[in-house]
């Protein structure tokens, strides 16, 4: 037989993970609304960065193809050379100024 792979979000991954852990920890008592407000880390849980969030654990349990997932790391070695560089040139906003950008 096959092995079983357990698969769960949590709050941290995705709004799915919120939903489910309200239902399993707190229950409910009228239908349940999802609102953002109940998600404390909503503001990495974005569209646009659900690929980089998601993509490695949706390889992770084979429902990623290795193109998508090579084309996820290209895009996270790309975000992390750009951070590279912005930490590299640092400037207080008076230096910026005295080098023209006001």
């Amino acid at each position: 037989r096959g092995s079983t792979t357990f698969f769960t979000l949590d709050r941290a991954d995705a709004y799915m993970g919120v939903m489910v852990d309200d239902l399993v920890t707190r229950g409910v008592s009228e239908p349940y609304r999802m609102f953002t407000s109940r998600a404390e880390f909503r503001l990495s849980l974005r569209a646009d960065n659900a690929d980089v969030r998601l993509t490695p654990r949706g390889e992770m349990i084979g429902l990623v193809s290795s193109e998508r997932a090579e084309q996820t790391r290209r895009k996270l070695q790309h975000l992390s050379k750009g951070r590279e560089l912005l930490e590299a040139n640092a400037r207080s906003p008076n230096e910026w100024n005295r080098l023209g950008f006001d």
